[in-house]
Formats: structure tokens, C-alpha cells, sequence
């Protein structure tokens, strides 16, 4: 039996290998007395950034964000101002806080469904 570390696909002892966000969510939100579904379509590249789509109750956008490990961030341009997901992923699940421009803030809870 080869060592471990021989093999370049092998993951090192200890190395954390997180889910790839890639594919189609849905975030349950909250901001304020008002809730909602989201609908996030996101590709992520090698490099850990985040493109793709948002659609729900603010209409059509493109999303840009990042994720490190298990902590993600997600945002789009929006007529009251930026909005902002931030939070933590993991087995196919997310969750955290949101900020709707001036609008508000909030939190969402979400599966990835593809």
C-alpha cells in the first residue's frame, strides 16, 4: 500500500475538501414582516468567486460573490441599494444573514436543489 501523499488526486491527511456551490438554490428570507423564496442559479470557479443569477420577489439580476471554506458571500446591485447575503454552507445547505439596501436586513435559510 502506496503512501498517501503519492497520489496528486489523493486529498492530504487533514485537507478539507468542501462542496462545490454550483447549481440552483433556494433561500427561504425573512427581512423585516416580510418573507420570500430567492432562487440563486451559481456557478463557482477554481478560484473560490461565484457567478450567476438571482431571481425572486426583486425581479432578475446578476450575482457576483465569493466563498471561503464554508463561508459564503453573495451580492447583486438593486435600485435601494447593494443586497447582500453572507453566511455558512455545507451538506448542501446554507444559511446566514441579508441586507436589502436601505430596505433592511434579514436572514435566509436554503438547500441546494441541483
Amino acid at each position: 500500500m502506496g503512501d498517501r501523499t503519492s497520489n496528486p488526486l489523493t486529498p492530504k491527511w487533514g485537507e478539507f475538501m468542501a462542496d462545490n456551490l454550483s447549481g440552483t438554490w433556494k433561500f427561504s428570507v425573512t427581512v423585516g414582516d416580510k418573507s420570500g423564496i430567492a432562487t440563486f442559479e451559481l456557478v463557482e470557479a477554481e478560484d473560490g468567486s461565484l457567478s450567476g443569477t438571482y431571481s425572486g420577489q426583486l425581479g432578475n439580476a446578476q450575482v457576483r460573490g465569493a466563498v471561503d471554506g464554508d463561508d459564503v458571500e453573495l451580492w447583486f446591485d438593486w435600485h435601494a441599494g447593494k443586497v447582500m447575503y453572507k453566511g455558512a454552507c455545507g451538506d448542501g445547505t446554507m444559511s446566514g444573514t441579508c441586507t436589502y439596501g436601505s430596505v433592511g436586513e434579514g436572514e435566509f435559510r436554503g438547500n441546494k436543489v441541483q
